[in-house]
């Protein structure tokens, strides 16, 4: 079946594309085969140049090695991380807000840690905190009066947090007024880590 095209130029029959010329018959326009290499022979020698190929690499290599290239430098450098670890007898909760926002300009913060005896009536006002900013409370029940055993634990979980393999922590931030992690952020100083203490 024919059908005319615009202007009475074209007809298409088929798969074959006739050219009407104002005075002549028909013309059938052929469009040239282009031979490959039978699957066999590409099995054969995968390095195969394909025709109009320039080099023996195949023209998928080529994309994949230059969509790599691509993601490669598109990808911003990743940021420090960090872990952050809150002596909650020992420091105020209306202050983490800002101590959070000064961290973020070091690096992402991936651990949020806040320790303490909870069940004291003092540390009521973490909860709030703690939902808000996303630290995850680690309660350490005072074994003797007056004597806190949460201090350990943070120094125990900062030690740990040293030789996690999965996190690759690059550096600690010790919220406290307490001067007994001193020799805490010295050691992690000596693992080559950075340590802040805002």
């Amino acid at each position: 079946m024919l059908a005319r095209g615009f202007g009475g130029r074209f007809v298409r029959s088929g798969s074959a594309v006739l050219r009407r010329g104002l005075a002549s018959e028909p013309v059938a326009l052929r469009r040239e085969s282009v031979t490959r290499p039978s699957p066999a022979i590409r099995a054969a020698d995968k390095t195969a140049p394909l025709p109009g190929d320039d080099h023996p690499v195949s023209l998928m290599q080529q994309l994949a090695d230059r969509v790599e290239q691509l993601a490669t430098n598109l990808a911003p450098p990743a940021s420090p991380v960090y872990a952050c670890l809150v002596d909650a007898e020992n420091t105020q909760p209306a202050k983490l807000e800002a101590v959070c926002a000064e961290l973020n300009g070091y690096g992402e913060v991936v651990v949020r840690r806040v320790y303490g005896d909870f069940s004291k009536p003092n540390l009521v006002p973490w909860k709030a905190v703690s939902n808000q900013l996303s630290f995850r409370p680690t309660t350490q029940f005072a074994i003797v009066d007056g004597k806190g055993t949460s201090d350990m634990i943070l120094a125990m979980d900062a030690i740990d947090l040293i030789h996690d393999s999965t996190l690759k922590i690059d550096g600690f931030a010790l919220v406290s007024s307490d001067s007994d992690f001193t020799p805490l952020a010295a050691r992690l100083r000596e693992g080559e880590l950075q340590t802040l203490d805002p």
